[in-house]
């Protein structure tokens, strides 16, 4: 039986959710692997999508090796009663359920470290929470299927965490979707589903195309988009705190931002805005990323 979360390292984890990612891949994964089956490759949706990023962003080592896996062996996925996808695919990655996961393990198995850990966490020492996950938690006879059971057992605890933004995001690429084609003329090459391939491997929720042109688009919740004037020059203000690793950028050219009033936006990498640098406001050009408030300028 085990122990509930302890919330102090709970949150302590939540707030390393970026620098916590990998090693959080590393433990999970492994555990995982007995629920996967090997996903059909009947249709060739993803090997066409993979085929069309391959194409449009040039020779990569990352989707050269994922394109000549699936065409050999095709990819697994865990899979519910139905033969759907499960939202346990995203336990691995998604900060808040994996947070509680580890927390629990923690506080059944290494209570007497909590402190030492939380500590450590607050000056970004990760070794010791490294050291208790893969050396000691993972050594003790049996453990990777004791595991595997207590998240089957209250998966619907782990679930739940992993729906609520994901439910949001596939509200926010609709949005988004309507918004491209409506003000742009783009029409819809692909369009990710919770917990697609495509997404999970390469962060592409969008692939829109107009006469030949492309967009691979990265969409995100921000806070508020405004409208503004400056110097008579209008910009969008963007208000958010938008967390995007850099291989999620790696295979988007576009970031499509929406609010909770009913507006959204779509940015390429020719955008030029103004960020705040300590007490600064800096211009530069790319993809707009707000840490913060931002100030994009309308085209």
């Amino acid at each position: 039986m085990y122990m509930e979360e302890n919330k102090v390292l709970t949150n302590a984890l939540r707030s390393h959710r970026n620098e916590l990612n990998g090693m959080y891949q590393k433990f999970i994964d492994p555990i995982l692997l007995p629920l996967k089956s090997v996903i059909s490759k009947d249709d060739n949706k993803i090997l066409k999508t993979l085929e069309l990023v391959h194409n449009y962003f040039g020779a990569d080592r990352n989707i050269d090796s994922i394109i000549r896996d699936y065409r050999v062996d095709g990819h697994s996925l865990i899979l519910n009663k139905n033969s759907e996808w499960s939202p346990l695919n995203k336990l691995n990655t998604n900060w808040s359920a994996a947070s509680i996961l580890v927390s629990e393990l923690i506080n059944t198995y290494y209570s007497d470290r909590i402190d030492d850990i939380v500590n450590d966490l607050k000056y970004k020492k990760f070794g010791y929470l490294e050291k208790t996950l893969e050396n000691d938690i993972l050594s003790i006879p049996g453990i990777r299927e004791k595991i595997l059971s207590h998240i089957l057992n209250d998966q619907e605890k782990f679930v739940k965490h992993i729906r609520r933004p994901s439910s949001q995001g596939s509200e926010g690429e609709d949005r988004v979707e309507m918004f491209v084609k409506k003000e742009y003329g783009y029409n819809t090459i692909y369009k990710g589903g919770d917990g697609d391939f495509i997404d999970m491997k390469l962060g592409i929720d969008l692939i829109m195309e107009k006469n030949g042109d492309y967009i691979f688009t990265q969409v995100k919740s921000v806070n508020s988009i405004e409208i503004i004037v400056r110097n008579n020059t209008y910009y969008y203000e963007i208000d958010g705190n938008v967390s995007l690793p850099i291989w999620r950028l790696r295979y988007v050219n576009c970031v499509g931002y929406y609010d909770q009033n009913n507006k959204e936006v779509i940015f390429s990498e020719n955008n030029k805005y103004y960020t705040k640098i300590g007490n600064k406001w800096v211009l530069k050009s790319g993809l707009p990323i707000p840490n913060g408030i931002i100030y994009v300028e309308k085209k």
